[in-house]
């Protein structure tokens, strides 16, 4: 792959690695490019990098776009200024969901990535719009193992989405009730935000209530009837373990009665509420 300004292919440069480093919230991305410029007499050239499209996927022919990544240091490259190698680095920031969606996109396989380097090149005085593509392909094993040596693997995001739009009151109550919860989880309100899952779950059994199975809790204590037990009837009695868990939350107790909840309680209930509630979103 080279660098060209006006037809003139001025150096040879290639994507060498790629690295992340952790950041609040999420990790940075670096892109590092390594080539050699070629002394060519009688050739006045000067080319200003200010940034790359990154684009990535599986395949080229299933690339999305990442973002725009900035240089860590000014890039300038001038023939009066000459320096035989290249040893440059782009930074792009992910937060926590991107990095997800680029796992989902990513669906265990290899990675390509394209680093459309974008910026200006003057040869011998006639400037133009400098734009090279620059391709990358990293292994799966290394892609994973460089995310989980700067801890993206700590913490694990999933999409639960919600009906938005017009949809029954019934629907309209639980998101509500599922963005309360998460505003009070966001606020340290840690009771408030199992009470309202119980809220969101209570208005999930009408919507649900042709989807769930008449299982009653005496099901469990038989090792028969357990095994007998179909994918949907499991799912069923997820929701009523989790239902039953919000109990104390919403109606509780008084005094030394009332029960309290940690973050990380209220974190699981929150995540799996979310998720049983998309689950009868879909067919």
């Amino acid at each position: 792959m080279s660098l060209t300004i006006r037809q003139t292919i001025i150096a040879n440069i290639t994507v060498s690695s790629i690295f992340f480093r952790p950041m609040i919230g999420g990790v940075e991305m670096y892109v590092y490019l390594e080539g050699e410029f070629f002394e060519q007499k009688g050739v006045s050239f000067a080319a200003m990098v200010a940034g790359a499209d990154l684009k990535v996927g599986p395949s080229r022919d299933a690339m999305k776009s990442l973002g725009v990544a900035r240089p860590v240091k000014p890039f300038h490259y001038d023939s009066k200024e000459f320096r035989q190698s290249i040893h440059d680095e782009f930074l792009l920031p992910l937060d926590r969901v991107q990095v997800e969606e680029l796992e989902q996109l990513r669906d265990g396989q290899d990675l390509m990535i394209e680093v459309c380097l974008r910026g200006l090149g003057v040869l011998n005085g006639g400037r133009e719009t400098l734009e090279e593509r620059l391709n990358h392909r990293v292994g799966a094993s290394d892609w994973v193992d460089r995310l989980r040596q700067c801890g993206a693997y700590q913490s694990i995001v999933v999409e639960a989405p919600l009906p938005i739009g017009n949809h029954s009151d019934e629907w309209s109550r639980i998101s509500e009730a599922i963005r309360s919860a998460e505003s009070h989880f966001r606020g340290g309100q840690y009771r408030a935000c199992i009470g309202d899952c119980r809220t969101a779950l209570e208005c999930a059994n009408d919507i649900g209530s042709e989807r769930m199975a008449s299982l009653g809790w005496s099901t469990l204590s038989d090792r028969g009837k357990r095994e007998e037990m179909t994918k949907q009837q499991r799912e069923e009695f997820l929701h009523k373990a989790v239902f039953h868990y919000t109990h104390l939350a919403h109606h509780g107790g008084v005094g030394e009665d009332w029960e309290t909840f940690s973050r990380a309680e209220a974190r699981m209930i929150l995540a799996m509420t979310a998720s049983l509630i998309s689950r009868l979103h879909q067919p």
